[in-house]
């Protein structure tokens, strides 16, 4: 029996955008993503300066890892599906979160597989 799988967004009102609406919110993409990527290697470099005196900071480099893909993966789901998002902007913190909640729910109840045809 296969397993039900859970549609990412429901609402069709929401998928209609206008093409200045979605470079705007690619651009938004680029921008958080970009953000992100920094802070990460920030941490990786706060670790690295304090490692001599610490060394059992090393632990915090795979936890570090782990956050940058998982605050990375949803605006990259969204950059790739902006058709199934719509109107949603991810660089304000609800809708990011909505989106990171749907990104997150449907890659936990498909074992970690999504295509676009479960999307």
């Amino acid at each position: 029996m296969a397993p039900k799988l859970q549609p990412l967004l429901v609402s069709q009102e929401a998928r209609s955008a206008s093409p200045s609406q979605r470079a705007l919110a690619g651009l938004e993409v680029v921008i958080l993503s970009g953000l992100l990527v920094s802070a990460f290697w920030w941490g990786l470099h706060e670790i690295k300066d304090h490692l001599r005196t610490s060394p059992n900071l090393v632990s915090l480099y795979p936890l570090l890892a782990l956050g940058l893909i998982v605050t990375l993966l949803p605006p990259l789901m969204y950059l790739t599906l902006m058709d199934t998002f719509g109107v949603l902007h991810p660089l304000w913190p609800p809708h990011y979160i909505f989106i990171a909640r749907q990104c997150l729910r449907t890659l936990r109840n498909n074992s970690l597989k999504v295509t676009a045809k479960e999307l």
